[in-house]
């Protein structure tokens, strides 16, 4: 009887003490040769288990550290809520001739990337169950880069460009030279990086010594992936695992995915804000506060504001709308371009009706073109006559270059108030460029301080 006893015991404490929960499976590094058709090729992989507990996300140096390039390693320490188990890599690819493109672009639900390239249209995403796939063209009817990442239709929780793709379905693809790519290029034997995932899940990510995109997706095939592409090439190509350097890339990174161990709940960088691509010390905060607070602007999406995103002509309508309360009126079709029924609609009809838009010409509105900084000027302008403001300017301020002739008027007010200025516009006031997102919202808080 004591012996059951004392089994009964052992089984209460086992019950009480041990964790049901199983643990996080770790990843695994392995060097070796790889044959291709070109001879052997060393190469450095990392592979994880995506089943077991992971997220797949993606960072962007632009919107993590306010500029366009960082070390691996900053990108590594810069991981909010880190999990047990995390391996970092470089997504970006194409170069131009003045920078290298930001490649992550959307993560987590969230934009991450400020400024993504239009004409780059073949990525890699990830689903909610970590399942990567391949795209190209447009995805769930969106432009894959521009204003449309932050649509709810969107498949994925991450996704970036990526190319060239290698393998779809298990069958080797035709690869051949895209926009930013030549033959050399791809011919070349140079250091490239990959990543895959097999049919159970499993992900795989490497990086080939001298290796052409040919051998590459003979790489790729050897590690029976049956999704496939080319992540990175020459000296940007790298893997960083938990704490260290698996393979130190030879240069700065504009961007990396992340493979994590699901941690905590990611928090917001800024206390107050549900955004996480404004960080901490970012010029535009006090402003975002402000608009965000007041419901003056809202987010691109719930966890998204993006600052360096443009705003098209309807959104400052509504905008305003929202300065004068959503001041309620009748909808008229006013311009042949704005139909009833749209979520701007009775924002054009207030904002034709308050004499504060006046169109392009020829009856047109122009709902969905980007507003340029005079245009936001006049505009605003317009606004704080409506309503009587003091709109006199000392004579001695002077027109900023490249003003047109129509609007000299709204931005010599906007540039003499510090509506407009260098510090947000980074350096150059361009009055024809398209405003940002910050940028209004910094125009709406200053004008707000200025008038009350």
């Amino acid at each position: 009887m004591k012996k059951y006893i004392y089994a009964l015991l052992v089984l209460v404490v086992a019950f009480v003490f041990l964790d049901p929960t199983p643990a996080l499976a770790q990843s695994t590094t392995n060097s070796g040769t790889v044959p291709t058709s070109g001879g052997n090729r060393t190469v450095t992989w990392v592979e994880v288990d995506l089943n077991a507990g992971y997220e797949v996300r993606a960072m962007s140096a632009q919107d993590t550290f306010g500029r366009r390039s960082a070390s691996i390693t900053e990108f590594a320490n810069a991981i909010p809520n880190r999990g047990e188990d995390t391996i970092v890599f470089p997504v970006n690819f194409f170069v131009t001739a003045n920078f290298e493109i930001v490649g992550a672009v959307y993560s987590q639900g969230r934009v991450v990337s400020g400024v993504p390239q239009p004409y780059l249209n073949w990525g890699v995403g990830f689903t909610n169950a970590n399942r990567m796939s391949l795209f190209s063209g447009r995805l769930s009817g969106n432009y894959i880069y521009g204003e449309h990442w932050d649509s709810p239709r969107l498949n994925y929780t991450t996704a970036f460009n990526a190319y060239p793709h290698l393998i779809r379905n298990g069958e080797r693809l035709s690869i051949a030279p895209a926009p930013g790519m030549t033959e050399s290029w791809m011919n070349g034997r140079v250091r490239r990086a990959f990543m895959g995932q097999r049919a159970d899940g499993t992900f795989v990510v490497g990086v080939a010594e001298g290796t052409n995109i040919s051998e590459l997706q003979q790489i790729a095939a050897y590690f029976n992936l049956v999704t496939a592409t080319n992540i990175d090439g020459g000296a940007s190509a790298g893997i960083w695992r938990n704490g260290g350097l698996t393979v130190a890339p030879g240069r700065q990174l504009a961007s990396v995915m992340v493979i994590t161990g699901a941690g905590a709940e990611p928090t917001p960088p800024v206390e107050g804000l549900p955004f996480f691509d404004i960080q901490a010390g970012h010029w535009s905060i006090p402003a975002i506060r402000y608009v965000y607070g007041r419901d003056i602007m809202r987010g691109t999406s719930e966890t998204a504001f993006a600052p360096n995103a443009t705003l098209n002509r309807a959104m400052v309508a509504t905008i305003l709308h929202r300065l004068e309360d959503e001041y309620p009126i009748a909808f008229q079709q006013n311009f042949t371009d704005v139909a009833s029924g749209r979520w701007y609609s009775y924002a054009v009809t207030w904002a034709y009706d308050a004499d504060i838009v006046q169109g392009i010409g020829g009856g047109l509105f122009a709902p969905n073109a980007s507003i340029t900084r005079e245009q936001l000027a006049a505009m605003m302008h317009r606004f704080a006559d409506m309503r009587d403001y003091d709109l006199s300017v000392p004579a001695g301020v002077t027109v900023p270059a490249g003003t047109s002739a129509w609007a000299e008027e709204p931005m010599r007010w906007a540039v003499h108030n510090g509506f407009i200025t260098s510090t947000t516009t980074g350096g150059n006031l361009s009055p024809r460029t398209a405003a940002s997102r910050a940028e209004t919202a910094h125009f709406i808080h200053q004008f707000s301080v200025r008038f009350g």
